[in-house]
């Protein structure tokens, strides 16, 4: 989430910045790129059910690491380039944007669920409001590829704990998922 509206509130400041002037055409960049935000949810709904909530989350956080990490790590890359690295980021963000509603309802016993997910989304506004806030200062303070660097981080934090932790819950009643432990076992 933090990379996330990190770049839907700076998402022109950032395409200029990596090479797209600023103005009409930073915002136009913006646009498509916000366009793909949109398009990855509409597929995400139905690979939840398809594929599965752990193989969506996985795969959505490796392709996120891999955009931002392009990004971060090749100066220069044209704006072709650069749109197509945030689109393929906004696309694929679509899986964790979806399970971050879902998968919390999925996991907790049923007694504490609503507590725990209210818990897990306030510690996702926190996680916003801290990254819209710091961005700026990051952007100014260590440039703009290692802000994608420190982003393709951040979600290959995501990626790690998604491996190690995620549990598969496609299929199974609130009751089953409830009683899972952390490796996905009920």
């Amino acid at each position: 989430v933090i990379p996330m509206f990190a770049i839907y509130t700076f998402g022109p400041q950032i395409v200029g910045l990596l090479g797209w002037e600023q103005g009409r055409n930073a915002a136009l960049g913006n646009v498509v790129i916000s366009l793909f935000f949109m398009l990855g949810c509409i597929p995400a709904m139905f690979w939840l059910n398809s594929i599965g909530r752990r193989p969506l989350l996985i795969g959505s956080f490796a392709m996120m690491t891999i955009a931002l990490a392009l990004l971060g790590l090749v100066s220069n890359l044209g704006i072709i380039l650069v749109v197509v690295a945030f689109a393929v980021y906004a696309f694929f963000s679509g899986g964790p944007g979806i399970l971050q509603w879902l998968y919390p309802n999925e996991l907790f016993p049923t007694d504490i669920r609503a507590s725990e997910v209210g818990v897990m989304m306030s510690f996702s506004r926190i996680g916003t409001i801290v990254s819209t806030w710091a961005l700026p200062i990051f952007i100014t303070r260590y440039g703009i590829n290692n802000v994608m660097l420190i982003g393709a981080l951040i979600s290959l934090v995501g990626l790690g704990v998604s491996v190690m932790f995620a549990p598969e819950t496609r299929g199974l009643t609130l009751t089953q998922t409830g009683n899972m432990t952390l490796r996905g076992t009920p």
